[in-house]
């Protein structure tokens, strides 16, 4: 390995557009919604052209559309097919245009200069009051700045707000910092933004709603933009639960921070997500991105350009369990959100195998799942009734039929907790197991579910759904790069948004606990601002750079399932340990280019990109590009039984003061 370091002041970040972290979520509304289109091979594709005209030169939306329209009128024929087509011009953050066109028009259009890719738009999906604590992050830690925290702006792409929730309250908050140049688009059930809520935009395709419970506005349907909104930095508020499941104080990240939301809907520059973190690192904003819930398999990261955080999820010290008893006093630990308590001491036990809708042509392999018609009802009504999973949900069924109960076998991972339309519990195929010998044991066999309560639990663990790396372009660089909490996560929700999906849903709560990626995204994103309000002087690599080498390191003997680095990155975040590092591993943009070169995009390309002229001549390209990029964390690729031999260049500068100085007598004695 060949290291050097270069002990320098602490670059200036005074080019930054907004002091403003900007976190990229999967969506449950649409990135590029799609348009139905009468011609069948007609879909929706971005054609992306590089970096933004510049301003100063007279460019404008008009000018930006012109042009887009200009390219489309010749694959189309005529500027009306074209004027139909144009679906979004770009021109601010970077150019480009989104349209409806087939596959013959994406071929023409690559030949055309000035395009660097096109690409089909896909739909993304969207695939707090113990988590903060229990890595480490007390609310007496996030006082002591908040004058800082008041000129931070937390951006949030995801499926809107609930303006109303105390959440965002903006009581106490001072005037909106005058460098903020967001805006707020309002309409008649969106009116207006305040001192927490500084900016809020939606983005649509089409002229209507997704799913008729949507709102044309930056208000959230879903609740899913609420809860990472307030996880980021929502304000403090005191006894927040789920119906009095998980109570406690819950806050966001940097709770003094601003917040913009914007509602929504593998080359590296053949994706959205990476082309758009790309052009927010140009202008030094970090963005922590999703590693994704398509977990464990390895390979399944789906954010991995090196300029993005990429956040893994973990649990927390805090299981959700709902407890089955059954008649002869054997109780099980299952796991779920159960908000219900049974008015009976006892209700009467049944397997759905056992009670098949036999007239309607079902037999018990059919009603072992519970599905929807496949079940005697008589034999359902008042009773606790044992279903196998299968991709269809059956509390809707045993709702329907007049169940009691629900006890679901899962044959899988089972850490994260779901809410359900009747009292449920989940248990794993070893669990049930039990029940059924209870069954076969006894001509009446009872029992009772009880309401969840959150017992601790060994922690942190990867979760099960957590997308796993590689990094499937550059493999010497890591990914996932980091992991937070990301499993039954309480935190504000919509009120628009009921607890399940079910029609007959009554409950439409103020929180809600739910899993995944892009609930330890908001985790990371609120601890890059609570950084960044202590060193408003570091640069967005700065600051992940600090996160990465200040981490809390997980314990491979709770991995499960053999991934360990692969699983969580450099292990989980330590927000206060973060703001008092010696040793930084920084990067510039040009260090961009020169990775990109030896990534072999080639001089035609670049400059699109980078927008202005990039020579990749002197750089020759390299399987271990990676290798050159001043990147927190190492990774060589090895085959088993071969020797290791890898050489990497890295430079780092010091953050030196008084506690950390003797960081610099190690680097020195480490570089000898």
């Amino acid at each position: 390995m060949t290291c050097t370091a270069t002990a320098m002041a602490a670059p200036s970040i005074s080019y930054l557009l907004f002091s403003m972290f900007f976190f990229l979520i999967m969506l449950h509304s649409k990135m590029f919604c799609m348009a139905v289109s009468s011609e069948e091979d007609t879909k929706l594709y971005v054609v992306y052209m590089g970096n933004a005209p510049s301003e100063d030169n007279g460019h404008s939306y008009t000018t930006a559309a012109g042009l887009h329209l200009d390219m489309l009128e010749s694959v189309h024929g005529s500027r009306d097919a074209a004027e139909e087509s144009l679906k979004y011009s770009y021109w601010k953050s970077f150019g480009g245009f989104a349209a409806m066109i087939s596959p013959s028009h994406v071929e023409q259009l690559l030949d055309m200069d000035g395009v660097v890719s096109v690409f089909e738009s896909k739909h993304l999906q969207v695939l707090t009051t113990r988590s903060w604590d229990f890595i480490g992050f007390p609310a007496s830690a996030q006082n002591s700045n908040l004058d800082y925290q008041s000129d931070i702006v937390i951006g949030v792409l995801d499926t809107g707000i609930w303006p109303e929730s105390e959440s965002f309250n903006d009581v106490g908050f001072g005037p909106v910092p005058s460098k903020w140049r967001g805006g707020c688009q309002t309409t008649p059930d969106f009116p207006a933004c305040n001192k927490k809520l500084v900016g809020a935009k939606f983005y649509r395709s089409l002229s209507s709603p997704i799913f008729k419970e949507d709102f044309l506005s930056p208000r959230d349907a879903t609740g899913h933009g609420t809860h990472t909104s307030s996880t980021a930095a929502g304000n403090y508020i005191k006894n927040a639960s789920l119906y009095g499941i998980a109570q406690g104080d819950a806050r966001g990240g940097v709770p003094g921070a601003r917040i913009a939301i914007h509602h929504f809907c593998p080359k590296y520059f053949e994706d959205s997500i990476a082309i758009g973190s790309f052009h927010a690192m140009k202008r030094g904003i970090l963005v922590a991105n999703s590693a994704g819930n398509t977990g464990p398999d390895k390979r399944s990261v789906i954010n991995y350009s090196p300029w993005s955080l990429t956040v893994a999820a973990s649990t927390i010290d805090r299981k959700m369990d709902s407890q089955l008893l059954l008649g002869n006093n054997i109780s099980i630990e299952g796991t779920s959100l159960n908000t219900y308590t049974m008015e009976q001491p006892w209700y009467p036990l049944v397997y759905g195998g056992n009670i098949a809708n036999v007239s309607g042509g079902f037999n018990s392999n059919d009603s072992r799942t519970c599905r929807f018609d496949t079940l005697n009802h008589t034999k359902v009504k008042g009773n606790i009734v044992l279903c196998y999973s299968s991709l269809t949900a059956p509390d809707h069924s045993i709702f329907h039929a007049g169940g009691a109960g629900l006890i679901l076998i899962l044959n899988g991972f089972n850490e994260t907790a779901f809410p359900w339309l009747s009292p449920t519990t989940v248990i794993s195929t070893k669990q049930a197991d039990l029940v059924f010998s209870y069954i076969n044991s006894t001509s009446s066999p009872t029992a009772i579910i009880h309401k969840t309560t959150t017992p601790k639990a060994p922690a942190p663990i990867v979760a099960s759904f957590s997308s796993r790396g590689y990094n499937p372009i550059t493999f010497d660089i890591l990914k996932p790069d980091i992991t937070a909490p990301g499993v039954n996560i309480l935190a504000s929700w919509s009120k628009k948004a009921p607890l399940t999906h079910n029609i007959e849903e009554t409950r439409f709560p103020d929180f809600n606990t739910i899993s995944g990626t892009f609930m330890s995204t908001p985790h990371t994103a609120g601890a890059a601002g609570f950084v960044k309000s202590h060193h408003n002087d570091w640069s967005r690599t700065a600051i992940k750079s600090a996160l990465m080498t200040t981490i809390f390191i997980m314990d491979p003997t709770l991995a499960g399932n053999g991934d360990v680095e692969f699983g969580h990155g450099a292990g989980q975040i330590n927000p206060i340990m973060a703001t008092n590092l010696g040793l930084v591993f920084d990067a510039t943009l040009d260090d961009y280019i020169n990775f990109l070169c030896r990534e072999d995009y080639n001089d035609t390309t670049l400059p699109l990109v980078i927008g202005d002229f990039s020579n990749c001549d002197s750089i020759e390209p390299s399987k271990n590009g990676g290798r050159q990029l001043n990147y927190p964390s190492i990774m060589v690729v090895a085959k088993p039984g071969e020797p290791i031999q890898a050489e990497f260049t890295l430079q780092s500068w010091l953050l030196l003061n008084q506690e950390n100085l003797f960081k610099l007598n190690f680097l020195e004695q480490l570089l000898m």
